[in-house]
Formats: C-alpha cells, sequence, structure tokens
C-alpha cells in the first residue's frame, strides 16, 4: 500500500514478471505500454495549449539475443485477454503481420468505441495497441507515406479521413494508437538510414536499449496465474475518465527544470528532433505515474521525479543504440547471412564449429582483412556460444525460437 492506496500498477507487474529471463528497463517499458494502450483518449492533461493523451510509442532496442520478445509476450497476453466490466475486450489490438493500409483499415472498422459517460454524453473513439515483433511490419522500409499515418494516429486527431482504401475511403472517429516494437539496430540503420531521423516520425520513437544480460539464477519459480493476477487491475484502469491536474508543486518543479534546459539532455546528432519533444513525454509519464499509483486526477511530485527517472533511463543507453547501428547495413547482413547458413548445418549435424571454421565462412563474403573485425563483432553479439569442449555453437536467435 501506498499513502493507503492500493498497490501500486507498475511495482506490481515488475514483481510478477521478474522470474522472465529478459531486461528489467524491458519489461519497465512493457508495463508502462500497458497503461498506456488502457488509458489513450480516455485520460488528458493540458501543457503549454494543447491536450496530451497517454499514448506513447516505445522502441525496445537489442541484439538478437536481448530477449526482446520475453518481454513482448506477457504483454501481448494482457493485452488479448483482458476483458472490461461490460466483458467486452479492453484492448483492440492490431493483428500480426499486417500492412499498412490493412492497419488503417482495421482502425476505422474493428476499433471504434462508443462508451457512455456519467455526465450522458457519449465517448466516441477509436483506441488501438500494436505490439510488434520486428520493426520492418510496424513502419516498412521507404514508406513515408504511412510514416505520416502512423504520426497521424499517435497525435490522435478528432477525425482523419484515410483515402486510399480500396473499398473507399475510410473515416477514423479520433484515432489513437500505442505501440511497443522490437527492434534491433542494424534494421533501425536499414530501414529509418539516416533522413528519417530529421522527421516528426523519429522524434515519436521512444528507444529502450539493452545489451547482454548479467548471469542470472536460472531457477526462479514461475507464478501461477500471472496474467489473471494482473488483469482486473487492469480492466479498472480501462475505465478510468477525465483530466489530470498538476499540483502547484509539481508545476514549480517542472517549470524549475525547465529554465534549466530539462539537464541532462541526449546529445546526440540524431536525437536533436526528439530533444524537442521530451517535455511532452515527461508529462505523459507522470500521468501513467499517476495512474499505476491510483490516482485519479492529480498529478504531484512523486509522479514528476518517477517520469524524470524512467526517461533519463533510457536516455542514457540511447547512444549505445547508434553505436551498434555502426555495424550495421551489408556487414551485419553477412554476419546473420554467415550466423544462418550455420546454423542450418548445426541443426542437421548438432556439431559446433572451430574458430576457423567460422572465419572462412565469413572470408566467402568479405575480405580477409575484415574477417577478424566481423568474428570479434559475431562474438560481441553472442551469436555464437563456446561449448565444453572448444568448439562454437550458434545460438538459436529469438525470431527461430528459444537458445540452444
Amino acid at each position: 500500500m501506498r499513502n493507503g492506496q492500493s498497490e501500486d500498477f507498475i511495482d506490481r507487474y515488475l514483481e510478477l514478471t521478474e522470474y522472465l529471463p529478459t531486461h528489467r528497463i524491458y519489461r519497465l517499458w512493457g508495463a508502462l505500454a500497458l497503461l498506456a494502450g488502457a488509458t489513450q483518449r480516455r485520460i488528458w492533461t493540458e501543457y503549454d495549449g494543447k491536450v496530451l493523451w497517454s499514448n506513447l510509442f516505445i522502441v525496445l532496442v537489442g541484439r538478437p539475443t536481448a530477449k526482446k520478445s520475453n518481454a513482448l509476450d506477457p504483454v501481448k497476453r494482457l493485452y488479448s485477454r483482458t476483458r472490461r466490466t461490460n466483458g467486452k475486450p479492453a484492448f483492440h489490438m492490431v493483428p500480426d503481420n499486417i500492412t499498412g493500409p490493412a492497419m488503417i483499415k482495421f482502425v476505422g472498422e474493428k476499433a471504434k468505441e462508443q462508451d457512455p459517460l456519467e455526465t450522458g454524453e457519449l465517448l466516441e473513439y477509436s483506441p488501438v495497441v500494436w505490439p510488434v515483433d520486428e520493426f520492418a511490419d510496424f513502419c516498412p522500409k521507404d514508406d513515408s507515406a504511412f510514416m505520416s499515418e502512423l504520426c497521424t494516429l499517435y497525435n490522435s486527431a478528432e477525425e482523419y479521413a484515410q483515402g486510399r482504401i480500396i473499398r473507399g475511403d475510410i473515416l477514423l472517429r479520433a484515432p489513437i494508437l500505442t505501440a511497443i516494437i522490437a527492434a534491433q539496430p542494424a534494421t533501425l540503420e536499414s530501414i529509418l538510414g539516416s533522413l528519417a531521423w530529421d522527421q516528426g516520425f523519429c522524434s515519436r520513437l521512444i528507444m529502450v536499449h539493452a545489451d547482454r544480460m548479467e548471469p542470472r539464477y536460472p531457477f526462479i519459480p514461475i507464478p501461477k496465474n500471472t496474467e489473471l493476477n494482473l488483469m482486473p487491475e487492469l480492466a479498472a484502469i480501462r475505465e478510468l475518465y477525465g483530466q489530470y491536474f498538476p499540483s502547484q508543486a509539481f508545476k514549480d518543479d517542472f517549470w524549475r527544470w525547465k529554465q534549466e534546459g530539462f539537464l541532462p539532455r541526449p546529445e546526440h546528432t540524431k536525437l536533436v528532433n526528439y530533444v524537442d519533444r521530451r517535455e511532452i513525454y515527461f508529462m505523459k509519464l507522470a500521468m501513467l505515474s499517476a495512474v499505476s499509483r491510483g490516482s485519479k486526477i492529480a498529478l504531484e511530485t512523486f509522479d514528476l521525479d518517477r517520469a524524470r527517472d524512467w526517461l533519463l533511463e533510457a536516455e542514457a543507453l540511447m547512444p549505445h543504440i547508434f553505436d551498434a547501428m555502426g555495424m550495421a547495413g551489408s556487414d551485419q547482413k553477412v554476419l546473420l547471412e554467415v550466423h544462418r547458413q550455420l546454423i542450418i548445418q548445426y541443426r542437421r549435424t548438432k556439431l559446433g564449429f572451430r574458430e576457423a571454421k567460422v572465419r572462412a565462412a565469413l572470408n566467402r563474403f568479405i575480405h580477409s582483412s575484415q574477417v577478424l573485425a566481423a568474428w570479434t563483432s559475431m562474438k560481441d553479439q553472442e551469436l555464437f556460444r563456446l561449448d565444453h569442449s572448444g568448439y562454437y555453437v550458434p545460438v538459436e536467435l529469438e525470431e527461430d525460437g528459444p537458445t540452444v
């Protein structure tokens, strides 16, 4: 309990998912994606002349073996299984492997909500959640038009006329999207390139990076009914409605920090436009903090402090994403292709490889002067593990199933 209120949802989520072999920071932002999806277009605050909704675009970034899917799975299950008090699904979750135009159609035809309010008015809106295993499914390469549509869904206009659907125009009534996406640095480099970072789409992404995991005790019991324990709380949060008001102490602290430049702030050149949006993210996260601790109206300094901690932690790790993107593009494709070929061979023979064998495979694609650096990168990315006999065994990537 905190101040006579129910247990904090985020604290409870982190406790119940501690058994998962994935990074805590991924699980934290998974919890925030659940709260953002549950409250979008139902709670808001006013800031700098605008209404701010609680939705987010979150990108979990890491190497292929970073256990991103382990963090996404409970979010997906809660999105798909939670029911509202009237028995209807609490979330409209975008189907897997959907195309851009089909996603817009889904929002227009499947996600319409008409909720009666205590005032007698009818709340009409189209809230959608989208947990995505691969960034390429969320944002196809060279599709700037769809990037623009994603920005529109993020901004949540009152009405959005979409006229590129085959069966005629679709009018989206107050559409809004929360997305949590898994991505590899190489995929971000391939899809976004260099120009997209200067556009509005990338500035709407909160990128959360994690690297290799420290050794963890592997015999943590799996708690029973993890999702069932969280569904009633999430369903109750789904029914919240109303404006959140910052306390005077919140306003004073925020204004003082804004005058100081919101320090510390990211300095990477690719984050220039993102930095301009940070104050919006602090306010959105403060709302989610208040929801998590059970507040139905007030934003307190506790919420600002917690929002600040969450975002500054993520921002401190963002430069690692761009460092990893340095070994991207064609070079990374070579590493993954060699890894894929050796995975196929290992599945057939169940025999590991000497280092010379892997380096020879690399040498078929790249110059001999680059082989050592490429092999070092493969080991750094944990694409291989060394078995007890001194042979290198290729590690299954997340999209291929459980690790070897």
